[in-house]
């Protein structure tokens, strides 16, 4: 990968080795190979897909010290971000990643092959099922999103996941904070505390990047999250 992405890492705080550089390289050249099959991303240039994609997706440990060893789930992964990025950053992650369409699973499942990565691990799921299980319920140390829904749906549908004393990052835009403000109830809900919020530039491009932390504090009662759609027609 060019200089210029590493400039850019290294201006937002971020090292990679030469591997991790390389790895990222195939990944960039992954997405565009699919893309031209399946819906991954709408954004295509090589800048623009570091820039919004793989340094984004970093941001996240601005935030967090994460146990090497920590296992951590990406709801609604789409094209492997924030994922993929950082089991790269912190190889030792236990990560899953969740998708409910399964083009976009086998897409992950391809990157994580040709990459070689281990420890990680792609379901075809939705979230109200997966979360059922009781293998999967309230058993991860980090659950993190940057899916595109209203906080307090993804709340109901990434909280569930979380184990008591662990914690839920939600990676929004600008309106993160607006969005936190009609969460509370949904927060309070589902057993969580909110913890912080991370509003800050990101990249050259002053990217506006809003980091929502929460805590779980208990337990997610039974009843979420709520099957046939009804976080989203009907959130809390």
């Amino acid at each position: 990968m060019d200089a210029s992405f590493a400039d850019r890492l290294e201006k937002a705080g971020l090292t990679l080795s030469p591997h991790q550089m390389d790895l990222f390289e195939v990944y960039r050249a992954l997405i565009k190979e699919w893309n031209a099959k399946i819906d991954i991303t709408a954004i295509t240039e090589d800048r623009e897909i570091d820039n919004k994609h793989f340094i984004d997706s970093l941001s996240i440990f601005r935030q967090i010290k994460t146990p090497s060893q920590a296992r951590v789930m990406d709801m609604g992964s789409g094209g492997g971000f924030p994922g993929i990025p950082m089991k790269i950053y912190e190889p030792g992650l236990e990560m899953t990643l969740v998708d409910s369409l399964k083009k976009r699973v086998d897409f992950l499942r391809e990157v994580i092959d040709r990459l070689g990565l281990e420890g990680i691990r792609c379901i075809h799921a939705r979230a109200e099922d997966l979360l059922r299980d009781p293998k999967e319920r309230e058993s991860y140390d980090l659950v993190v999103s940057r899916a595109v829904a209203p906080l307090p749906t993804l709340l109901e549908y990434c909280l569930p996941g979380v184990k008591i004393n662990g914690q839920f990052i939600a990676m929004k835009g600008p309106g993160g904070q607006e969005e936190v403000i009609q969460s509370d109830r949904a927060i309070k809900t589902l057993g969580g505390h909110l913890e912080r919020v991370d509003r800050f530039l990101w990249t050259e491009d002053n990217y506006q990047r809003t980091l929502v932390l929460i805590q779980k504090v208990k337990e997610t009662p039974e009843k979420y999250p709520r099957g046939q759609g009804k976080p989203r027609k009907n959130p809390l």
